[in-house]
C-alpha cells in the first residue's frame, strides 16, 4: 500500500528535520489514494476516468517529492 510505503521512508530518513519535504510526500499519498476513492464513488465511469486521471498526476508528484529525498541524501536510489 502506497500510504505504508511512503510512511516506511519517512522512517528510515531523517525527514522530520525536512518538514515541508515530508508533508509533500504525505499529501501527494493522499491525494493519490483519495482521488481513487472519490472517482468510484462518483456515478458513472467518465467521472471515474476523471479522476483517476487526477490521482495519476498526484502520483507523478509524488514521485519528484522521492528524487527530491534521493537527491537531498535522505534516502538511496535502491532503497526508494
Amino acid at each position: 500500500m502506497i500510504s505504508k510505503d511512503v510512511y516506511e521512508v519517512y522512517l528510515i530518513a531523517d525527514l522530520p528535520k525536512n518538514y515541508k519535504l515530508w508533508n509533500r510526500l504525505n499529501d501527494s499519498t493522499g491525494s493519490v489514494m483519495d482521488n481513487k476513492a472519490e472517482g468510484f464513488g462518483r456515478d458513472g465511469n467518465k467521472e471515474f476516468v476523471k479522476f483517476l486521471s487526477i490521482s495519476k498526476s498526484s502520483y507523478s508528484e509524488l514521485k519528484v517529492q522521492f528524487y527530491k529525498c534521493i537527491g537531498r541524501d535522505y534516502i538511496d536510489q535502491q532503497n526508494s
